[in-house]
């Protein structure tokens, strides 16, 4: 696809490996990731539903979501949705081009 963000904003597979690089993240530790998928997928909905339990819990969170327009059912199911992509383990020009989108719409 031609209008990718990756290419509108120059971010190639050497500036993707070099960002991987960044964040100590090898074809090992990939790996890695996708083993402990096997446990954490079936449980993910547990995990995001614990962590924004958790999270709702503080007055202050609850005032920051409302001031940004969102809801927790909104940001839950973003959570998710990243969480499962995550365990998935594939750092490539789809991944890059998904987490830019979501930047990109953050600062709109």
């Amino acid at each position: 696809m031609s209008d990718r963000l990756t290419q509108r904003l120059h971010i190639d597979r050497a500036d993707q490996a070099l960002r991987l690089r960044w964040l100590g993240i090898s074809e090992r530790e990939a790996a890695l990731v996708r083993r402990a998928a096997a446990i954490l997928r079936p449980q993910a909905e547990e995990i995001v539903r614990r962590f924004y339990d958790h999270a709702s819990a503080f007055p202050e969170w609850q005032r920051k979501v409302q001031e940004a327009g969102s809801t927790r059912a909104r940001l839950e199911a973003a959570q998710l949705d990243y969480l499962l992509r995550l365990l998935d383990a594939r750092f490539d020009e789809e991944y890059f081009a998904e987490k830019l989108l979501g930047i990109r719409r953050i600062f709109q």
